[in-house]
């Protein structure tokens, strides 16, 4: 009984694994992709403070903190490389 469900559930998950191929057949987020940023900067601050912090005493602000800090060189530096590539005239 256990080793058939056992093969209904891997034929199932099979199935499901084969319905989707990240890399291939990615999801169209193209006009939302700047929503990503934030949660990713967050995943980020956080493994990093978790690993660089002695105690995690403050562990919540720190990430924070370093989110906000990275969130703001991105919205800097993607300004800057904007204004760079509308200085730079066109060729054609």
């Amino acid at each position: 009984m256990i080793a058939a469900m056992l093969c209904f559930v891997s034929a199932a998950s099979a199935t499901l694994i084969m319905a989707w191929w990240p890399f291939l057949d990615p999801i169209p987020l193209h006009r939302v992709w700047w929503l990503l940023l934030p949660p990713l900067a967050l995943v980020i601050a956080l493994v990093y403070k978790t690993l660089k912090l002695p105690s995690l005493e403050g562990l919540a602000w720190q990430t924070i903190r370093l989110t906000v800090i990275i969130m703001f060189f991105m919205i800097v530096i993607a300004v800057a490389l904007w204004g760079i590539t509308e200085m730079v005239p066109a060729r054609g």
